[in-house]
C-alpha cells in the first residue's frame, strides 16, 4: 500500500492469481458512481482502517445469499437444472415413471412446471416442490459422495443456461463477483448460503473466478 493511500483505494491497484492468469483488480467496475457505491468504498475503507469502526482481518467475514443474488436463479437455479437431468435418465431406466411428475416435466422438457412450482412455493405453496424432493433421493441414491460430485462437476463443464445460452460459469452476476473481489482484497473472508449442495456451489464458482467459502 502506498503512503496515503486507503486499503479500498489500493484494492484497485490490486493484482491476485486466479486460474493461473494475474487479474487486474478494477475495483467495483461495472457499479455506477452513486451513494450505492460510495457506501460500499466508504464501509470498507472505515473496518479496514485504523479508526472506531476499525475490524480485525481474522473478523471480517461477509456472507452472501447465493441464489439469485450471485449466480442466475431464473428460469430455474442452476442446481435444478442438473436434476431433471437425472430423473430424465431414471425415467429412460424405468418407464413407469415418466408419467408421474417431476419426471415427466424431465422427459418433455416442460420446465414451466418446475419454475411454477418453484412460484408456488414462494407464494407459499409448497404441494409441488414436495413432489420434486420426494423425487431427488432416488437421483442420486446409489451415488458414492465422489461420483456424486463428479457427475455436477461433468454437469457444468458442457451445461449452458436455459435462456442466455451461455455456460453457468458464465452467467455470474459481474457486479456481486467485483464486489466479492473487492471484499477479498480487502482482507474479507465471505461465505455464500445456500440450499444447493456443495459441490454444485464450489464448481461453478471455481469456473467464474470466485474463491469458494460457501
Amino acid at each position: 500500500m502506498q503512503k496515503g493511500e486507503s486499503r479500498a483505494a489500493a484494492g484497485h491497484r490490486l493484482h491476485c492469481e486466479m486460474n493461473g492468469e494475474t487479474i487486474t483488480m478494477q475495483s467495483l467496475g461495472s457499479w455506477r458512481d452513486g451513494e450505492t457505491r460510495s457506501a460500499i468504498v466508504d464501509f470498507v475503507e472505515r473496518v479496514t482502517g485504523n479508526g472506531p469502526d476499525a475490524v480485525a482481518q481474522r473478523e471480517r467475514v461477509a456472507v452472501f445469499d447465493n441464489d439469485g443474488t450471485l449466480w442466475t436463479e431464473k428460469p430455474m437455479p442452476t442446481q435444478l437444472h442438473y436434476i431433471p437431468l437425472q430423473w430424465a435418465a431414471a425415467a429412460a431406466a424405468d418407464p413407469a415413471l415418466a408419467p408421474e411428475q417431476p419426471y415427466l416435466s424431465a422427459v418433455t422438457r416442460d420446465f414451466a412446471w418446475l419454475g411454477a412450482a418453484l412460484n408456488n412455493h414462494y407464494a407459499g405453496d409448497d404441494t409441488d416442490v414436495k413432489v420434486m424432493i420426494g423425487a431427488i433421493p432416488r437421483s442420486t441414491a446409489n451415488l458414492s459422495v465422489r461420483e456424486y460430485a463428479a457427475s455436477i462437476a461433468d454437469f457444468y463443464r458442457t451445461a449452458k443456461h436455459l435462456t442466455l445460452g451461455q455456460s453457468y460459469q458464465q452467467a455470474v452476476l459481474q457486479p456481486m463477483l467485483e464486489l466479492l473481489r473487492y471484499l477479498e482484497a480487502n482482507g474479507t473472508v465471505f461465505a455464500g448460503a445456500t440450499g444447493a449442495p456443495g459441490a454444485a456451489v464450489t464448481t461453478p464458482a471455481d469456473g467464474a473466478g470466485a474463491a469458494s467459502g460457501a
